[in-house]
């Protein structure tokens, strides 16, 4: 239960976005809150139009979120990864 948390404990989450700007200051402060979410990757779809890098830089300074970001418009990180090979996502 959350009452078993200390302080300093937390969970760690990966997020995979595309263009998800409008619903990404929600869906982070909600499992802040209730998780409550210390660690977030945020795999940005090489397709997407928009970076989420101010928004979470913003949680980062603010709330101590820490906070890694893969891939995005600007980086070739993602588009080369194989589809449909295996894989945990692809079995």
């Amino acid at each position: 239960t959350k009452d078993n948390f200390a302080a300093a404990d937390g969970l760690s989450a990966c997020l995979l976005v595309n263009d998800e700007n409008p619903r990404l200051p929600e869906w982070i402060a909600y499992h802040y809150h209730v998780l409550p979410l210390r660690s977030l990757i945020v795999a940005v779809d090489p397709n997407s139009r928009v970076e989420p890098n101010e928004i979470l830089n913003r949680w980062q300074k603010l709330m101590g979120l820490d906070v890694q970001i893969w891939g995005g418009p600007s980086s070739l990180e993602l588009r080369y990864m194989p589809r449909g090979r295996g894989g945990a996502c692809n079995s």
